[in-house]
């Protein structure tokens, strides 16, 4: 997928305490988390709000309010009326547009309601309000058309008379005026992927601020690789060929790369919930899954809506809590259709579910609430508290179960958290030892029964994310890559594997024997038209060669009918 200017990464922690009128909390919430992870990638300190709002280049002329004026924080300009009821804070330029010219910004509002505006960004040209955004999830590009003459271009955020935050405000960059950038030249990275799995195609349309920069792809032999309309290689069978991005906006202006389609490979498939895409991918809010042979091939499963730090799955559904101020609902996930209903249960006022795990050694649900850790009903989404966590030294911010009923759990620590050992009867923990890894905030972390693995969704800051293999024995991390294409924060990790369903030749859909809807879910594979994960895969992989294939799928069939 295309890498361009709408690739600005969560950098800085903190914004500067000079852009508010009073200091900034630590983590109130995701939404307030977020407004303290504005900056972008490698962004350079500009030396005055003209460089901050133009493009590289650019020449507008910026003038601003002095009674709560826009300032420059690295080189992005940001609003400062923050948690100030009944205020604006503007900025505005006068220009003369030419026949055919536009006005082209990037922005990130903070404000007040997403499908009714009470705070947020204004666009007001001549004096009318031309758009006007109260809450986006992430930077956003807006492009507008401009009459010929003499404009006032000007830039307000907005603050209504009632519910003051102080991470109200907004971000503006690359302010441009005049006719569209057209794409010069498109680079295209090599990509390798094994058969039957996708990869994403990066590729960089030039200049950056090329105003179209939607691309073709096409590949030069569609049977050993094919791409789709949105840059995705899926591997088809093994060798190499070429793929082309070609510009819609100026076809003659195309890049080229080898795909190189290696032999198939078992994998696990996983699924979390995405608390912040870093790469403004748009799946911030989405439940999304992924392979960890390759975590930064990533696709969106459904939206929920609303944030959730707490769940787990169970005999095909995933259990869990929403975390909002008003609305901790229980709610239910078919884990293949991804509906969700609600009970009718919350987990209550003030109490945060921050983590859960399915026990098979004794058929319970657990939950990290608080600090305590409780039992859940999985009919009425009740939680009855055990104990309080004691024994670490740090709060347990996720853990996992292993088939035998072993928890373990990781502590917050910014610099190397502690794998425990927590008691289901007592609550007590028990250190392992330091990972050599630190972890803030929401982590999560599952227990893969299919193939033994204990996988940990980790985030530190936006650039250090991943997906992590623990050995609980030798506390060896094992990285499987970034999940995503910049990272993720990730909450309440899954796979669909549970106990029982272990090593059998033959048996795909691990339900402990070998039958024709074996075969057919081996063959679905080998077509193309299914995938087998884990210990799935390994399973109907029974002449062993690192695939499956047609072949396999015959030798299933032949199992199951006492052939062979």
């Amino acid at each position: 997928m295309k890498i361009s200017k709408k690739t600005k990464r969560l950098l800085s922690l903190i914004l500067a305490a000079a852009l508010i009128v009073c200091a900034l909390p630590a983590f109130a919430s995701n939404e307030g988390k977020a407004a303290l992870s504005m900056r972008k990638n490698g962004a350079l300190d500009a030396a005055n709000l003209n460089e901050a709002l133009n493009i590289p280049g650019g020449s507008l002329a910026f003038q601003t309010s002095s009674d709560y004026p826009w300032v420059v924080d690295g080189d992005i300009a940001v609003s400062t009326n923050s948690g100030v009821p009944s205020s604006t804070s503007s900025v505005w330029t006068n220009i003369t547009a030419a026949e055919g010219d536009m006005l082209w910004f990037d922005f990130w509002s903070l404000g007040e309601g997403t499908e009714y505006f009470f705070d947020g960004l204004q666009l007001i040209i001549d004096g009318s309000v031309q758009a006007q955004w109260g809450q986006t999830q992430s930077w956003a590009s807006y492009i507008c058309p401009l009459a010929p003459g003499a404009h006032e271009i000007r830039f307000t955020y907005f603050k209504d008379y009632s519910v003051d935050e102080i991470y109200d405000l907004a971000m503006l960059d690359n302010v441009y005026v005049g006719p569209p950038i057209m794409p010069e030249s498109i680079t295209v990275l090599p990509v390798s992927v094994p058969v039957g799995k996708r990869a994403n195609l990066n590729y960089t349309v030039l200049p950056e601020y090329a105003h179209d920069i939607s691309c073709d792809f096409s590949v030069e032999n569609s049977a050993v690789a094919s791409v789709d309309e949105n840059g995705v290689i899926t591997g088809v069978s093994v060798g190499s060929t070429t793929v082309t991005v070609t510009s819609r906006a100026n076809p003659s202006v195309y890049g080229t790369a080898s795909v190189t389609v290696t032999e198939a490979v078992s994998s696990v498939e996983l699924e979390g919930f995405a608390l912040m895409d870093f790469d403004s991918d748009n799946l911030t809010g989405n439940w999304i899954r992924f392979f960890d042979h390759d975590p930064s091939f990533v696709e969106a499963t459904a939206n929920m809506g609303k944030d959730t730090y707490g769940a787990a799955y169970y005999n095909g559904n995933v259990y869990g809590y929403l975390y909002d101020a008003n609305d901790t609902r229980f709610f239910v996930m078919d884990a293949e259709t991804h509906e969700i209903t609600y009970p009718g249960a919350s987990s209550g006022a003030d109490v945060w579910v921050r983590a859960m795990a399915y026990n098979y050694a004794n058929d319970t649900m657990y939950a990290i609430v608080n600090n305590s850790l409780a039992a859940v009903d999985l009919s009425t989404g009740g939680l009855s508290v055990i104990a309080n966590l004691s024994g670490a030294v740090d709060d347990v911010m996720t853990f996992a179960i292993d088939g035998e009923g072993n928890a373990y759990g990781l502590t917050l620590n910014s610099l190397q958290t502690t794998l425990v050992r927590i008691d289901l009867e007592t609550a007590v923990c028990t250190a392992i030892g330091g990972l050599g890894a630190g972890l803030n905030f929401a982590q999560s972390m599952t227990w893969d029964h299919g193939t033994n693995r204990l996988y940990w969704a980790h985030e530190l800051d936006v650039s250090d994310s991943g997906l992590y293999i623990i050995d609980v024995d030798t506390l060896e991390l094992t990285s499987c890559g970034t999940i995503g294409r910049q990272g993720m924060e990730i909450s309440c990790l899954f796979t669909t594997s549970e106990p029982g369903g272990g090593a059998l030749a033959g048996d795909a859909d691990l339900n402990g024997s070998v039958s024709i809807a074996d075969a057919i879910l081996a063959l679905r594979h080998a077509m193309g038209l299914s995938q087998l994960s884990g210990q799935g895969f390994i399973n109907a992989d029974v002449d062993n060669n690192g695939s499956v294939t047609t072949a396999d799928a015959i030798m299933i069939l032949r199992m199951a009918m006492g052939l062979a």
